[in-house]
């Protein structure tokens, strides 16, 4: 039996004089290389059952190889990243994860409408 596979990621955003920003990054690889649109990804990793998400979503920023070396290293999954605008991130990003921009929208940006 095989388990679903997980991610966790940040979506790190921040607002500029043009206004809210938000992080993402072109997926590496041969097969991306000339790929724009729908290529992007908020930065994140796979990680198991019982692991802490919260963890492997900040390993994915930057990565110390081999651990405990004090070297800092990039590996190929993503060739570049980049601060976009709201609007451009929800058509770079691949289709899945254009409701976490509009869950960043709606749930963090937008005051909250309480009591």
């Amino acid at each position: 039996m095989t388990s679903a596979t997980r991610s966790a990621g940040l979506l790190l955003h921040r607002h500029t004089s043009a206004g809210r920003e938000v992080l993402i990054a072109h997926t590496g690889g041969p097969f991306w290389a000339r790929e724009d649109e729908g290529a992007w990804s908020i930065p994140k990793g796979e990680y198991r059952e019982g692991g802490e998400p919260l963890v492997v979503a900040l390993r994915e920023f930057e990565m110390e190889w081999p651990r405990g070396s004090g070297r800092m290293r990039r590996f190929p999954e993503i060739d570049r990243a980049e601060w976009m605008p709201l609007d451009r991130a929800r058509t770079k990003l691949v289709k899945g994860q254009v409701p976490a921009i509009d869950a960043l929208a709606r749930d963090v940006l937008e005051p909250a409408d309480g009591p």
